[in-house]
């Protein structure tokens, strides 16, 4: 009987638990959606390469794949990695270089891959030593007629405590690594998902 009672008891206080209000992660960049984003179909998307001119081209790799994986469940597209060696024969694609986009560079990317956008993303800042810093632009930009769909910006530095609260509550919710935000707060490929995850909230 005394056992039953036990077992009640740590069973009541789990559906207690469970009920508990969560809170949510609070999102700390900023994005921009064309007013017109309903009338264009978006089912495949190439992600171009990254390229934000310093050498550190694992460090670009973890971030390209973050952005994969948060793409991909983010919105339900179907993504299509773009390598560098794809676009050899691709007119150069650079808008936060050029500030512009080539419209004929987008329609071979369009008729070689069978896309209707592609995802353009750069890193305007980053410091891979505790305390991490990093800073992720990205751009939505129809194959169709090369109008920029989405864009979105985040920087996160977690020198700033509104970043590691945020960090901290979503290694809870959306990890299940051991040593939560503080292994976040030491691997430069786990801050890179956390401010993918940052960016894609924002499409």
């Amino acid at each position: 009987m005394r056992t039953r009672v036990v077992l009640l008891l740590l069973a009541l206080g789990g559906a207690c638990k469970s009920l508990e209000p969560t809170r949510e992660v609070p999102l700390l960049g900023s994005g921009r959606v064309t007013a017109d984003f309903a009338t264009y179909t978006v089912r495949r998307v190439g992600l171009l390469p990254m390229n934000d001119g310093d050498d550190d081209a694992t460090m670009d790799e973890s971030i390209e794949q973050a952005l994969h994986a948060e793409l991909v469940s983010s919105t339900g597209f179907e993504v299509i990695p773009i390598s560098a060696a794809d676009l050899l024969e691709v007119e150069s694609l650079e808008p936060f270089r050029r500030g512009s986009y080539s419209p004929a560079g987008l329609i071979e990317l369009r008729r070689r891959f069978l896309l209707d956008a592609v995802f353009v993303s750069a890193v305007s800042s980053r410091r891979v030593v505790p305390p991490q810093r990093l800073g992720l632009q990205a751009d939505l930009i129809s194959c169709e007629t090369g109008a920029t769909l989405w864009s979105g910006s985040v920087l996160l530095d977690a020198a700033d405590r509104q970043t590691r609260d945020a960090l901290e509550l979503w290694s809870v919710r959306y990890t299940e690594s051991a040593g939560g935000a503080e292994l976040v707060l030491l691997s430069p490929r786990r801050f890179a998902r956390f401010a993918a995850w940052q960016v894609m909230q924002l499409l």
